[in-house]
Parts: structure tokens; sequence; C-alpha cells
């Protein structure tokens, strides 16, 4: 499908940072568009006129509450893991967010030399990796215990951990993950590392 600069850039940024707010979009879409694109070279008018061409052609949605209360129901007897592209705890109803058409073209155009890894770090001294091969998992992994150890590991909701870590658990199979809302990863795979927590 092809695609105007405008609505690239607008693609681009759903599809780098997920779901926001329509001004914040656009206004990221404007002033950061991905290469080659450059700064100051799309207008606003330009920017929100691509947002709602891109809802026309099914690729951007604006979700409602309802939507979001039935999207937050599937995911809460979903049974395979969820990564962090899942979170639906940030997103409110009005904001923008790509469809799974969307995300698809957006992955066909940027994203097809991506490693798939997540990784959950709910639980304070466990940090469960998850990837879509056991050397993609074994890679972040190593990553992950690196930080770790050297202080520069922070959460997902920013908090840093001290670390050492103190146990570095094997790559294992699982039926599969969910990479965010629109891509399973199946068959998938994961380890575990533990760590002294933040007291």
């Amino acid at each position: 499908m092809e695609l105007t600069d405008p609505e690239s850039a607008v693609l681009w940024h759903l599809y780098d940072s997920g779901p926001r707010e329509p001004v914040v979009l656009l206004d990221d879409s404007r002033n950061a568009p991905p290469l080659p694109l450059l700064r100051g070279q799309l207008t606003d008018e330009q920017v929100a006129q691509a947002l709602a061409d891109l809802i026309d052609k099914g690729l951007v949605r604006l979700w409602s509450e309802a939507e979001l209360d039935e999207e937050r129901l599937r995911w809460e007897s979903e049974p395979l893991h969820a990564g962090f592209g899942v979170d639906l705890d940030d997103l409110d109803p009005g904001w923008a967010d790509l469809t799974r058409a969307g995300w698809r073209i957006a992955l066909n155009r940027w994203g097809m030399d991506r490693r798939f890894t997540t990784y959950d770090d709910s639980v304070p001294g466990l940090v469960v990796i998850y990837g879509e091969s056991p050397a993609a998992c074994m890679t972040e992994r190593d990553t992950l215990t690196y930080k770790i150890d050297n202080g520069r590991f922070y959460t997902y909701g920013l908090v840093q951990q001290p670390g050492p870590v103190t146990r570095v658990g094997e790559v294992e199979n699982v039926k599969g993950w969910w990479y965010n809302r629109f891509h399973l990863i199946r068959p998938g795979y994961c380890a575990r590392l533990e760590y002294t927590p933040a007291p």
C-alpha cells in the first residue's frame, strides 16, 4: 500500500512508540518524522489529514471506552504471556493506535530485521525474558544480566534495581507469547533471571 510522507510519519510513531493522544502523536509526527523526512518538513494540516486518512484506510483507530473495556477483558482471559506491548493500563478512550492491518504494514516497512524479545519484571527480584528464538532469548538474557550487574537496569516502571544477578536460568520452550496485541510469537522461548531487588 502506498503511503504519503505525512501518513508514513504518523504510522511510524505509532509503530515505534505505541498508542498515544492524537495531539501528541501529530506533534511528534511533525517534529520528529522518520528519515529521510526532516523536522519542520510537514505541516500541522498535513499530519492531521494523514491521521484522518489512515483511519479511513483502516490502518489506525481511535479507541472508544467500550472497545477498551472489551479489549481489557480479552487480555485478562488470554492464557499465553502478554508482552509489554499489550499493556492497556496507560491507554485512554480517544487515543490513536494501530490496527492489525496497520501493524502489518508498519512491520513490513520498518521492522523485518527486528528481533522479537520482551521481558516481564513485575515481580521484584525476577525478570522473565521472552524471545522468538533461543538465540534471541539468550542474547536478551545476557544483555539484562550485564545491565543488572552494572547498575543499569530499570524496570518498566523506571525504578532502578541494584542487582547483582543471583541466578541465570537456561532457555526453555514455551507455547507462545504475545509481542503486542497483533503479533503472536509461536513457538516461543523464555529464560529467568533472579537478582537482588531494591530494598
